[in-house]
């Protein structure tokens, strides 16, 4: 907010803040001041999903039925998990539901159109963190395990799912990725950086997609999206014109996430907080 108020122009990574309240009064921020606003839903810049959404828009798919999205990594397994700012409550507002949930949710509107409402729950399976400098205990706080029903407008739904504690396809360097979309006329699987274009007499098609990643760190798998990222953010500068996912992407993406909370809280659906725009 302060960034605003100096007319500088803002890029944030996801999730855009730890509540929605805040994510509101930030996204209002950045209005009142009008600079140019980013955030990192690197999803966007992945060329196997920017094809998805256009075979998507054109009808290829036919009617949307179903949408499912996993995250997994290992990350809190083994005998001394470690406690760092992903798992402090004060540094993030929830745990793998911000972190990862954040780019499932934003993916699924990139390709799909808002989710509308959630039932969720998030547990936190494991009960005790270490400090990586001083050994010191914590008592974990945050969900490291998350299930999402979701509905779409158009009679869309589907499923998040989200884990720390998933050994699957431990050696890819982000963990275990899969999305599913399927319509009317054929379907999109993703998994792992490959993805197919199915159709119903059996046949598919193998989807444009960047270099594989096995072998990569996460540091070098993450970077080969940075550079787009970075360059999307130079553009809308210099061209004075909001390039999505503006804070706005990243409002609605809090409103999901504002929502699960609230869902898991009350073990009942909740409907999602639409905001005014969405780019």
């Amino acid at each position: 907010i302060l960034a605003a108020e100096h007319g500088k122009h803002i890029f944030c990574e996801k999730p855009l803040a730890t509540s929605l309240t805040d994510a509101q009064a930030m996204t209002e921020a950045a209005e009142r001041a009008h600079v140019r606003t980013l955030v990192g839903f690197s999803n966007r810049w992945n060329p196997t999903f920017q094809h998805a959404r256009q075979l998507i828009a054109a009808g290829v798919l036919g009617h949307i039925h179903h949408v499912h999205a996993q995250s997994f990594n290992a990350s809190l397994l083994g005998d001394r998990p470690s406690f760092t700012w992903r798992t402090d409550p004060q540094h993030t507002g929830s745990g793998i539901l911000g972190d990862l949930g954040a780019h499932a949710i934003d993916l699924i509107h990139y390709l799909l159109g808002p989710i509308t409402a959630v039932c969720a729950s998030l547990r936190t399976c494991q009960p005790l963190l270490y400090d990586r400098q001083t050994s010191l205990q914590h008592t974990a706080a945050v969900d490291d395990e998350v299930s999402l029903l979701i509905q779409l407008d158009k009679d869309i739904e589907g499923t998040i799912t989200l884990s720390r504690l998933g050994a699957e396809y431990a050696d890819f360097p982000i963990g275990h990725r899969q999305l599913l979309i399927g319509g009317s006329h054929g379907a999109i699987a993703y998994e792992n950086g490959h993805a197919r274009l199915y159709h119903p007499n059996h046949r598919w098609e193998e989807l444009p997609s960047d270099r594989p990643a096995e072998g990569l760190d996460h540091a070098t798998f993450l970077a080969q999206g940075t550079a787009r990222i970075l360059q999307t953010f130079l553009q809308a500068i210099e061209q004075q014109t909001d390039l999505p996912p503006t804070f706005h992407d990243g409002l609605r993406c809090q409103a999901v996430l504002d929502a699960a909370i609230r869902s898991s809280r009350r073990r009942a659906w909740e409907n999602v907080v639409q905001p005014d725009r969405s780019i």
